[in-house]
């Protein structure tokens, strides 16, 4: 490569998941990764997404921010179904990204590299380019489809194709090294590299006394029990009430087990002490989290988990399992590490952490993320890996 200063890169970045018309949220740490880097490189984002009321065959939509271009291209998948329907389905997603990047070319914007965000769809367009253009691409993983205890990774035919895709890349990142042994262990070989999620931190933001003698928890999460177990939460705090625990729980998210989980409190006689706030954006998701004594994860396994340290980010410590990705930032210092799947542990933690929440200095919490999680120390290791791939002094 003849170019010698990062901002000379041409980046294209390939997400799956990505802030859309449907969801303003979805993607979002995608996102934050990619406007990490765009001060130091002339980035462009490509990202079709299906929409199943679109009237015409493709609507592309182009913005920019923080200097990134962003081409959003939404194919319609009315009447597709059967068989007929996905090869259909397939052949408007190849097209809208050949859509996309021809905007792309006549924008002056021919990618140096291109940066492919969560396998596989993303990466046909990285291949093709590779092979029809030589222009080399990178892997940045979010998925947790690759743990052992997940079933997202069994089909043979993904296997192959994740496998192709992976062997040409030029680079492998994930968010936690329990990611990256996970897909090592899944025959995935490459050269891997991990870098964290970037967590903000708002100097200007609120903080809150907690004066009230009534236990604020939180617990931001997708609502899927498999996962997440959150039944185990609601079993947790009904035997703490019974032992004279008074408390609220502001449970933040959408999933398929809302009502499952709403039917649960019930019969625990505690639906009145948990609020069920369903999708609220990022800002007001922090607010409510500030106001919390602290926050729950129970999940069995996380990729990375962003829900305790955006808590830390606000002051607020956690509880935590034993998990995967957690794991790895957890410090004594935050708060309760506990094992996975245990609801002894979980009442005993919450009881604990009832009592002794004021212990922890919210300066410090809020300053651990600022040094590990900022988006200058993040983004300045994806430049160093596209300094890398493209050999720039």
């Amino acid at each position: 490569m003849s170019q010698s200063k990062y901002n000379q890169i041409k980046v294209l970045h390939l997400p799956k998941w990505y802030p859309d018309k449907f969801n303003p949220t979805f993607g979002l740490f995608i996102q934050k990764h990619i406007y990490a880097t765009t001060e130091q490189t002339s980035s462009s984002v490509i990202y079709v997404c299906p929409d199943p009321k679109a009237k015409e065959k493709y609507i592309i939509e182009i913005s920019t921010n923080k200097k990134c271009l962003e081409l959003r291209v939404y194919y319609s998948i009315k009447n597709l179904d059967g068989i007929s329907g996905k090869i259909l389905k397939l052949w408007r997603y190849w097209h809208a990204n050949k859509i996309a990047y021809r905007k792309l070319v006549e924008e002056n914007r021919k990618p140096d590299l291109c940066h492919v965000h969560v396998l596989n769809r993303p990466a046909l367009l990285a291949l093709f380019l590779k092979i029809s253009a030589g222009i080399p691409y990178m892997v940045s993983e979010h998925w947790s489809g690759y743990f052992t205890e997940s079933p997202g990774f069994r089909n043979p035919f993904k296997r192959k194709i994740t496998n192709l895709l992976i062997k040409a890349s030029a680079k492998v990142t994930t968010v936690s090294n329990y990611l990256k042994e996970s897909m090592l262990n899944q025959g995935l070989i490459n050269n891997y590299e991990v870098i964290n999620n970037i967590i903000e931190v708002d100097s200007e933001h609120k903080s809150y006394k907690k004066t009230s003698k009534q236990i604020k928890i939180v617990c931001l999460a997708r609502l899927e029990n498999k996962v997440k177990n959150i039944s185990d939460i609601i079993d947790a705090l009904a035997a703490l009430k019974e032992e004279g625990l008074d408390f609220h729980l502001d449970l933040i998210g959408v999933g398929k087990d809302k009502d499952f989980l709403k039917n649960q409190a019930i019969k625990k006689r505690i639906s009145k002490h948990i609020y069920f706030h369903g999708k609220i954006l990022n800002d007001k998701a922090k607010d409510v989290m500030a106001k919390a004594n602290f926050l729950i994860l129970n999940s069995h396994y996380e990729t990375f988990g962003v829900a305790p340290l955006e808590a830390l980010s606000v002051g607020v410590p956690i509880i935590v399992t034993d998990c995967g990705g957690p794991s790895e930032y957890f410090k004594e210092d935050m708060g309760l590490l506990i094992p996975k799947n245990n609801l002894d542990a979980l009442i005993d933690a919450i009881r604990k952490m009832s009592a002794e929440y004021n212990k922890y200095s919210s300066k410090a919490l809020k300053q651990h993320v600022i040094d590990n999680f900022n988006p200058n120390l993040i983004g300045n290791k994806f430049i160093e890996i596209y300094n890398e791939i493209l050999k720039i002094d």
